[in-house]
C-alpha cells in the first residue's frame, strides 16, 4: 500500500509489483503511469482514507484478485520497467532527439 498523496514515480510501488506483491495506491503524480485500476493494482479516491481502507479490504478478501494483480503488475514491471527497457528508452529518445537536430541533407 502506498497512502502518499505527493510522489514521483515510486521505486517502493515497481519494487513490490516486480515481487508479484499486489499494490493499492492513491492515483497521485506518477502512480498512475504504472498502476492500472484492476489490472495492475487498486486506486483509492485521492485523499480519501476510508475508499483506502475499502480498496484494502477488497484486495484480502478476494484471493483471485490479489492472484490477478499480481501477475498483472510483475508482467507490466517486466515489459516496461526493467532496467534495460529503461536504458532502451533512453537510447530511442536521444535519437529522435538527434536525428531533430541533425541539419538537413547531411548524413
Amino acid at each position: 500500500m502506498l497512502a502518499s498523496s505527493l510522489e514521483g514515480l515510486p521505486l517502493s510501488v515497481l519494487e513490490a509489483q516486480s515481487c508479484g506483491t499486489p499494490v493499492v495506491a492513491y492515483p497521485t503524480a506518477g502512480i498512475p503511469e504504472i498502476v492500472t485500476d484492476g489490472e495492475t493494482g487498486l486506486l483509492a479516491r485521492p485523499d480519501d482514507p476510508q475508499d483506502l481502507a475499502r480498496r484494502l479490504t477488497e484486495l484480502l478478501r478476494d484471493g483471485d484478485l490479489r492472484a490477478r494483480l499480481s501477475e498483472g503488475g510483475r508482467e507490466r514491471v517486466l515489459r516496461e520497467s526493467t532496467l534495460r527497457g529503461q536504458a532502451d528508452q533512453q537510447v530511442a529518445l536521444l535519437a529522435e532527439v538527434i536525428a531533430r537536430k541533425r541539419p538537413r541533407g547531411r548524413g
